[in-house]
């Protein structure tokens, strides 16, 4: 999983140049980090193609770059991805211990065409949301803006501020609606725009550090009780403020140490004082402080040096909290918390009336205790306010208690069970019909579509009373598929030396699930290869590390592959009498997941030259560098020794151990090269996730977890968007993980945006990533909803039944039109990097009104056109369908999907879904009217009738649904710290629905998570139409109705 990273194509050291101010440093390819925050040169081109600098980009010329002690100078190419090359100078010149002066002149022969040419400055969200930063003395937010010209530029960051003085254009662009969690400044060239052959730039970047003091707490004197050293540090662990520093409102403060055990807290009970120094210190003083009682009544006393004083009284409600959870006060930004004991400490600051402060006395006059863990002391201010604030979600105005996910009731309106065909492999195997799609030996006229989750980890090896209760829950879904994700390491015996050998106890719990899942007519697929923990005694390091790429061109790694497949898919499963291998029911295999063809080689640099060397000179290439892992030449390598991986992998399944199911590979990207080895295979899988966590370094997959919490709506529907072009007409084509991903708030829109999209582009199977992960110390409806798993997100189930409808049942109809962009030889040979394979944005965007995809080049499909020159492919699409691609809202040729920017509509005869923000939507049979806020509400027939005739409606109305005490790191809700517990909180969202309908002599009903009635609804006729209030908070919180004529 996840992540679509774009490695370089050349082999430069990565060297950080140290000999800039502190706060500055330079890489090799002239990009910089600027007190933290990175910055580089960038052009959109054109097609707006963005090409920033670095490694990949930057060519310098011979005996550059020049660093010295106090200036660092480069020459050579800046190249762009439509294939331009500009001529970059660049020097960067120290002119004060915490100044550079930044020149760069870029220059070009003959003139080329740019949308945008700038220094940009990339500023992260979780950092940066609602903050402000100073433009010529003035501060402004940060949102889309542009400035014609500016002198002064500042960035508050951390405990710096970025100070970038010259003359200038500027544009802050919002990176989110892009799915980047960032914001950009963008320091225009001169000229910024048009076509160019010279444009350059000066200015000054400065990185100014925060001047304040740290007190020393070790010298308080006074009745207060001082902890030290080992005291001190467990006092403060609770917080995880034991590293002996703390940044926090761009100051730093000291905290105990684990470490080296040293460190100092200040206690104060009622009537005891403790005085500390602050000669000199600073005006503003910020102090990490709390109590244990509401009754405490802190004090502060400032004393100057001509011997008068102020007295600050701390209030609670104001200064301090003892509430459960603890949130943001007036004069207090909650920086760090216990989860779920909830003593914590706030940054709060006390300002003096002048400089001139002798001591500071801290006292306290109440009951309880008062604790002080940090005092920094600072001439500028910096308001609480303004600073970061923990979050936990509550019940307040907004959140209301929510149920929680349980069983569904066996023939209730949500089990979707009696609409699955069981067993899996009742009419033999799957199999591919002339059209492209799944079907079976025995019924080859009827297709079929997967429709599942993942399974995951430990997720999978569960005690058989777990598993049956298991596959009856996905059954309940409808789903019809599942995937065995991540599930090697789990079922090798962890006493062996050898990670190939089965552990037969574990094997055995795995074997059982798969049987009680066929037999209810779920189909598997799963990995070959995914993340076994190969050991030390089988492979050297160097093959552990990068078994994906070297599976590719070591021998030893591939037979380590194939005995660990051979030992599992040649294993007869007790509960079904079949080997893995032979069972219908396991309809396809993965060969490697999320294979890397033309990245993994990365890892593994030295054993991919000699692999290249000896690829060489079996061709006769000897005059071709083979160092130079780069170009048309090493891309070809790669392709085929990924070609013939496929190839070998094949032939041993099929002819050594009789596998006879499907086999796929490469299930990650969208690059045209994958084209080439994706044709090898029997159809074409592909992963993608919107709103996938980020983190920071050195925390993967910890907290934080970094997320956009935008809309995809509003970002272009990037999540199915990119994925369309990469299917292969006349082959299947799944999508075995996708996510809308917890804690997005608008993942509601997943249901109709991908289910839509999947069923209009005529995709054969899509499974969610996932549904459980790590079972073994959780039972089922014990966990909070948390990271991917949906098991516990009710909204997510909502969203799963709606897909079954548009996908599944097939409600949505597949798009007339289908245009294919072409693959081949034409791609290695015109490409710059490997950005260049791409597809288009522009190319995307036709998937809302028609079905595209690839098609090798040169070649026919019957109902499918192969563009000839894909670049303008406007041009050669037809009338109608051009006609389509320049409307507004974008328009499916099927008349059924409707998108703007604000809104998306889904209107078939048998369901209708309208995701909207606010205001009015319609379809033909459901409207909705004063939506107060984000909604998604959907009309399903479940009678097999079109929904103006259904006698049985099921009805969604999803908002959002969150963990109750689950932490952000601030209210921009953008860095989760914490799951929280499972007590569900639903979104306040409400509106009216409208049904248009025959007859009056209909009854609503509000049902419950377990699919039973809850209460009865009031409808009301309104000119012939259904009236309903749809609210969330209502029903003791309900997403669910259900519309039925009754006799």
């Amino acid at each position: 999983m996840r992540y679509v990273l774009i490695f370089s194509i050349h082999i430069f050291s990565f060297i950080i140049l140290q000999a800039m101010p502190t706060g500055i440093k330079v890489e090799h390819s002239g990009r910089m980090n600027v007190a933290g925050l990175n910055a580089a040169i960038a052009c959109f081109d054109t097609r707006w193609h963005l090409s920033r600098q670095g490694d990949n980009t930057i060519t310098p010329l011979m005996s550059y770059p020049v660093p010295g002690d106090k200036v660092y100078e480069l020459q050579g190419t800046f190249r762009l991805k439509n294939g331009s090359e500009f001529y970059l100078q660049q020097i960067i010149r120290e002119i004060s211990p915490d100044t550079v002066k930044f020149t760069v002149s870029i220059r070009s022969e003959k003139a080329i065409p740019v949308k945008s040419l700038f220094y940009e400055i990339s500023l992260p969200v979780h950092a940066f949301k609602e903050k402000e930063i100073r433009i010529d003395g003035e501060n402004f937010p940060l949102q889309q803006a542009r400035y014609k010209k500016i002198s002064v530029l500042e960035i508050p960051y951390r405990d710096h501020l970025v100070v970038i003085r010259g003359n200038f254009p500027l544009i802050i662009s919002d990176n989110q609606k892009f799915n980047v969690p960032s914001f950009s400044l963008r320091l225009g060239l001169t000229p910024a725009a048009g076509a160019i052959s010279s444009a350059e730039q000066t200015f000054s970047i400065q990185v100014k550090k925060r001047n304040f003091t740290q007190l020393d707490l070790a010298q308080a004197a006074g009745s207060g009780t001082i902890l030290s050293n080992r005291e001190a540090v467990s006092f403060v662990k609770r917080w995880k403020l034991d590293s002996g520093a703390f940044v926090y409102g761009g100051l730093r403060f000291t905290t105990p140490d684990k470490k080296r055990l040293n460190g100092t807290v200040l206690l104060l009970e009622n009537g005891k004082r403790l005085r500390l120094p602050a000669k000199n210190a600073g005006s503003h003083f910020y102090l990490l402080q709390n109590a244990d009682s509401k009754d405490a009544a802190p004090v502060l006393n400032i004393e100057y040096d001509d011997g008068s004083s102020e007295q600050f009284d701390l209030k609670p409600g104001r200064d301090f909290d003892v509430s459960k959870p603890l949130k943001r006060l007036p004069n207090g930004a909650l920086c760090a918390s216990e989860n779920y004991k909830f003593t914590g400490l706030y940054f709060s600051v006390f300002s003096a009336k002048n400089q001139n402060v002798k001591t500071i006395e801290l006292a306290n006059n109440g009951r309880g205790r008062w604790y002080v863990v940090a005092i920094t002391a600072c001439q500028s201010l910096i308001l609480p306010a303004s600073v970061e604030s923990i979050k936990y979600m509550i019940p307040d105005e907004q959140w209301v208690p929510f149920e929680n996910v349980k069983n569904v009731a066996k023939g209730s309106i949500l089990d979707f069970s009696t609409y699955t065909e069981a067993p899996a492999g009742k009419y033999g195997r799957i199999i591919i019909d002339k059209h492209g799609h799944f079907t079976t030996e025995k019924n080859p006229d009827k297709r079929i579509r997967f429709f599942g989750v993942n399974l995951v980890t430990t997720g999978q090896v569960q005690d058989h009373k777990t598993a049956e209760e298991l596959a009856d829950n996905l059954a309940k879904m409808g789903y019809n598929a599942v995937r065995f994700h991540h599930f090697e390491r789990f079922i090798v015996d962890p006493r062996q030396k050898d990670s190939c050998l089965l552990d037969a106890e574990l094997l055995d719990k795995m074997e059982y699930l798969f049987a009680a899942l066929k037999k209810r007519g779920i189909y598997m697929t799963l990995d070959l290869y995914c993340s076994r923990a190969v050991r030390p005694e089988e492979l050297p390091e160097n093959a552990r590390k990068n078994f994906k790429g070297m599976v590719l061109i070591n021998q030893q790694v591939y037979e380590n592959y194939k005995r660990f497949v051979r030992n599992l898919l040649t294993h007869k499963n007790p509960y079904t009498g079949m080997t893995w291998g032979e069972d219908p029911a396991l309809y396809a295999v993965c060969l490697v997941n999320e294979s890397a063809p033309y990245q993994s080689w990365t890892r593994s640099r030295s054993e991919f030259q000699k692999a290249y060397s000896q690829y060489l000179k079996d061709k006769g290439l000897n005059t071709i560098d083979p160092a130079k892992l780069q170009g048309e030449g090493f891309y070809r390598f790669l392709r085929e020794i990924n070609i013939d991986f496929v190839r070998r992998a094949t032939r041993f399944l099929r002819d050594e151990i009789n596998y006879q199911g499907l086999i796929t590979h490469l299930n990650h990207r969208q690059h045209l090269l994958n084209c080439d080895i994706r044709e090898e295979l029997d159809f074409v899988d592909n992963h993608n996730y919107w709103d996938h966590p980020n983190f920071l370094p050195g925390k993967n997959w910890g907290f934080p977890r970094l997320h956009n919490q935008m809309s995809a709506i509003c970002a272009g529907a990037w999540n199915p968007r990119t994925l369309m072009p990469s299917r292969i007409f006349g082959k299947p084509f799944t999508v075995t993980e996708y996510n809308f991903t917890f804690p997005n708030r608008y993942r509601a829109e997943g249901g109709p945006l991908f289910g839509g999209y999947a069923a209009f582009q005529d995709w054969d199977g899509l499974y969610r990533f996932a549904w459980w992960s790590h079972m073994r110390e959780t039972r089922l409806h014990e966990a909070p909803i948390n990271g991917f798993d949906i098991a516990e997100d009710s909204n997510a189930h909502l969203s799963e039944r709606l897909i079954w409808a548009l996908f599944l049942r097939g409600d949505v109809s597949s798009g007339r039109e289908a245009v294919a962009w072409p693959y081949g030889e034409s791609v290695l040979k015109n490409w710059k990097s490997l950005d260049d394979t791409v597809y288009p944005v522009d190319f995307q965007k036709l998937g809302f009104n028609a079905k595209i995809g690839s098609l090798r080049e040169n070649s026919s499909l019957p109902g499918v056109q192969l563009l000839k020159n894909p670049h303008e492919f406007t041009r050669e699409l037809t009338p109608r369908l051009r006609a389509l691609y320049k409307s507004a809202p974008a328009v499916s040729d099927t008349g059924e999907i409707f998108y703007g920017d604000r809104q998306f509509r889904i209107i078939t005869p048998k369901t209708e879904s309208l995701a909207l923000f606010n205001g009015n939507a319609g379809g033909h049979v459901l409207q909705v009217r004063n939506a107060d806020s984000f909604q998604v509400i959907s009309a399903i027939s479940m009678d097999e009738k079109p929904l103006a005739q259904s006698k049985k409606i099921l009805i969604f109305h999803q908002s959002d649904v969150v963990n109750q005490y689950l932490r952000y790191s601030s209210e921009t809700e953008n860095a989760v710290e914490s799951w929280g517990i499972n007590k569900p909180l639903i979104r306040k969202a409400k509106s009216t629905v409208i049904l248009t309908l025959p007859s009056s002599d209909y009854k609503g009903y509000a049902i419950g998570l377990d699919g039973l009635p809850k209460s009865q609804i009031s409808l009301t006729n309104q000119n012939g139409q259904l009236c309903f209030t749809a609210d969330t908070a209502a029903h003791h919180g309900t997403m669910i109705y259900l519309v039925q004529r009754e006799p």
